[in-house]
């Protein structure tokens, strides 16, 4: 099972972040206080998880596997890095209200991908919400007094969640995340994020954080966002698609190639392929290499994960 990877994470501090992070699992690492962000998979800039085979990032990986063993022929004529971030978010408390741009603005102003991402809730706190779109058509103008006025909240939908829920956050809409929520997060590849409103909120310094109110009105969507709950398995975009899968004890799946697998909820997978047999632990994704055409997944106890392609 040497082709498979798997990667080293990397913990984030954040003003808004818990201790849910570290109780999650046993983690091979010092977990810093107030730790609202593990990064699972990532080849973001100066945030690479390393393989932990190789000690390789994924774009170094990529860019040599002239055999492709790793990744198929028509993925590495297409990305030169890896496309997608996976992460894990503890809100203690509740996130800015936030928007995103799409690859044309992030392309023009920051020389990166945009940022479309989705959900899936790991743990709530009893009534979490999230924040999620308009709840009617906006204007610029409404939108700017709104954030200087410090009402903008009022604005937005608030959702109720439950487990297991999946949301799709497409580049534009405005969002944030509830205080007492765990989530899982795929997105692209990206570190950008407008600031609209921060609570009033300041930093260890004492001073409220930065907005980015013309950025955000440059990137917002004006339009009314519709608030029903979510009851699909699965999401699917133009930059991942992924689905949600339960097994109970001692049921088996075959999956195949060139995908990520995140075992979200349960103690572990056995993974067989080749007459070989390997262990997938929770919360630390694997990807199944090109050489690899099928393997077998066999659960233990109940079980549920997710697969997570990307076209």
């Amino acid at each position: 099972m040497g082709k498979i990877l798997k990667f080293q994470p990397i913990f984030l501090p954040k003003i808004w972040g818990g201790n849910h992070i570290s109780k999650m699992k046993e983690w091979n690492a010092p977990i810093p206080q107030n730790c609202g962000e593990v990064w699972l998979v990532s080849d973001v800039s100066n945030q690479e998880t390393l393989i932990s085979s190789t000690h390789q990032t994924l774009s170094e990986l990529i860019q040599s596997d002239h055999q492709n063993e790793f990744f198929s022929s028509s993925f590495r004529s297409k990305y030169k890095n890896f496309p997608l971030l996976i992460k894990i978010i503890d809100a203690r408390e509740d996130l800015s209200i936030q928007v995103h741009p799409n690859d044309e603005i992030a392309l023009r102003k920051h020389n990166c991908l945009g940022k479309s991402e989705s959900w899936i809730i790991l743990d709530h706190e009893k009534d979490a919400s999230l924040y999620l779109g308009w709840k009617k058509p906006m204007t610029h103008q409404e939108i700017q007094i709104a954030s200087q006025e410090g009402w903008i909240d009022d604005e937005i939908n608030q959702i109720k969640v439950k487990k297991n829920d999946l949301f799709y956050i497409p580049a534009g809409l405005v969002h944030s995340i509830g205080k007492g929520i765990v989530l899982g997060e795929i997105q692209q590849s990206s570190d950008v994020t407008y600031r609209l409103f921060d609570f009033n909120r300041k930093d260890a310094n004492g001073n409220l954080r930065e907005l980015h109110l013309e950025d955000s009105l440059e990137a917002v969507s004006l339009e009314k966002f519709s608030s029903d709950s979510p009851d699909s398995s699965t999401i699917v975009s133009n930059y991942f698609s992924y689905s949600i899968h339960t097994l109970d004890a001692n049921q088996s799946i075959s999956i195949s190639n060139n995908q990520l697998l995140w075992l979200t909820e349960g103690e572990e997978l056995v993974l067989t392929a080749h007459d070989e047999t390997m262990i997938v632990q929770k919360h630390e994704p694997i990807w199944i290499p090109n050489s690899i055409e099928k393997v077998t997944l066999m659960s233990i106890s109940s079980v549920t994960f997710l697969t997570i392609q990307i076209p």
